[in-house]
């Protein structure tokens, strides 16, 4: 198997997403939420996948929202908006990590 998807829908791409994101959010720029969201996107839809959680297949706009809220001045609610992405990456990597142990 190729490493690429690993990297495009595991937890390298989530937390390179999340990375972005908090960046726009600690630099005030609206451009790295966006980008932090099309980062999130591959990883998302493969959650979105399993059968009790189809939801978070909309964790990717949530960024877009945030940076929404960030270009009119609300770094608060920006910073409520990427709670459920962060946790979202956490959970991925965390049975990305424990697969890896079992293995």
């Amino acid at each position: 198997m190729t490493a690429w998807p690993v990297f495009v829908f595991g937890a390298p791409g989530a937390i390179i997403g999340l990375a972005l994101c908090v960046l726009g959010l600690v630099r005030s720029q609206p451009l790295f939420l966006v980008l932090g969201s099309l980062t999130l996107a591959p990883s998302a839809l493969y959650l979105g996948g399993l059968p009790g959680l189809r939801v978070l297949f909309l964790l990717p706009i949530l960024p877009l929202v945030a940076a929404f809220a960030l270009k009119h001045s609300s770094r608060f609610v920006a910073g409520l908006l990427l709670i459920p992405n962060v946790a979202a990456v956490f959970w991925l990597s965390a049975i990305t990590l424990s697969n890896l142990i079992r293995i």
